[in-house]
């Protein structure tokens, strides 16, 4: 499966309107068709609503799922408070996130209502890919930002939408093989990310050919050809362990 397309939301304090505005996104992404999933960051502890699943929780079990009609809340144990851990339970082309601040994880758009809020966020190292300005302030940087005002949104949405295009196009082969059904790359791009279609048959793992350190796209069949002949030879080789996970066979011309 490819890397999912990430964009966070971050500022130097609450109020300032990022869940407003990452929620207009996620509504427009909606509109278009997008396969959308949110991320948010509780500061503090997450309180458990509803009284059953919380004493499940306090019994000790490491996951309590309580499914409803049309709703499904997961409730997991020993989480880990970091990005990385929380992406996993979105599993959506695209995911918006509001808040991990430290992390490195995905574009980021700054959200400030001042210039000082700016600089703050500048000199923590952050590369915004945008920043939103609320409020009737203006704002001044060395640093060249693309700025946006909350009457602006739309032009950010087609920033993000182009964002999102180009992150899933560098995952392709980019060959317009039509080994998935679509006959260019970037229609295929299109239709996963709005949950029509499964990801590249060709960059599927499994099988992985590559000759002087280039990457050698191939078809589903000759992955298939390949995978079932090496198998089929390395089972009968001594010393092979019946469990092993993965084949390095490397081959030159000396």
């Amino acid at each position: 499966m490819p890397i999912p397309y990430i964009v966070r939301f971050i500022s130097t304090r609450s109020g300032v309107g990022k869940t407003r505005i990452a929620g207009f996104l996620v509504k427009e992404l909606k509109a278009r068709g997008y396969k959308v999933g949110v991320v948010k960051h509780a500061v503090s502890s997450v309180s458990l609503e509803e009284k059953d699943s919380k004493r499940y929780i306090e019994s000790g079990a490491d996951i309590v799922v309580v499914s409803s009609s049309g709703l499904v809340v997961i409730y997991v144990r020993s989480h880990r408070d970091i990005l990385e851990n929380a992406v996993v339970y979105a599993r959506t082309p695209v995911i918006v996130v509001e808040g991990f601040r430290e992390s490195r994880l995905g574009d980021v758009i700054v959200v400030v209502s001042s210039s000082e809020e700016l600089k703050t966020i500048l000199d923590s190292k952050v590369k915004p890919l945008a920043v939103v300005v609320t409020g009737q302030i203006s704002i001044t940087s060395s640093v060249d930002l693309k700025v946006f005002r909350e009457g602006e949104l739309s032009e950010l949405i087609e920033l993000v939408e182009a964002r999102i295009l180009e992150h899933y196009l560098e995952q392709t082969p980019r060959t317009d093989c039509g080994m998935c059904g679509y006959s260019k790359c970037r229609e295929l791009v299109e239709a996963y990310i709005r949950g029509r279609t499964y990801w590249c048959p060709v960059m599927s793992k499994g099988i992985k050919l590559v000759v002087d350190d280039v990457e050698i796209p191939l078809n589903p069949f000759v992955k298939s050809i390949i995978n079932s002949t090496l198998q089929g030879l390395v089972s009968t080789l001594k010393g092979v362990s019946s469990t092993w996970s993965k084949i390095t066979i490397t081959i030159s011309k000396d």
